[in-house]
């Protein structure tokens, strides 16, 4: 399973190694060494998605809703390349848009 954060300009994801997962966008330049005292299961702050995540060969899969309103949701499906990385292709139901080769890059917590 996996464990840890990742992110890519202004997106990222938490993924714990009991199935869950956390969906933040973030905006400008902040001090990414606080992103983890913050981005955590525990913390219901407004903007952070909470979901489950399956890894089936290999493969991660999980929905998650659009940060721009709750009517849609948007499928991320994403392998990892090394324990470094992960390359997410997605479907936004809300508008039919499909972005593949979305890198998102782990963020170091030490």
């Amino acid at each position: 399973m996996l464990d840890g954060i990742y992110y890519n300009q202004m997106q990222f994801f938490r993924f714990y190694k009991d199935g869950t997962f956390l969906d933040c966008l973030i905006k400008g330049e902040g001090d990414m060494k606080l992103i983890a005292t913050w981005f955590n299961k525990e913390n219901t702050q407004s903007g952070i998605i909470k979901g489950h995540y399956k890894i089936v060969n290999n493969v991660i899969t999980f929905s998650t809703y659009s940060h721009f309103g709750y009517e849609r949701t948007i499928d991320y499906t994403g392998k990892a390349k090394g324990n470094k990385e992960i390359i997410f292709d997605s479907l936004n139901h809300n508008n039919g848009r499909k972005t593949q080769n979305q890198k998102f890059i782990k963020f170091n917590l030490k």
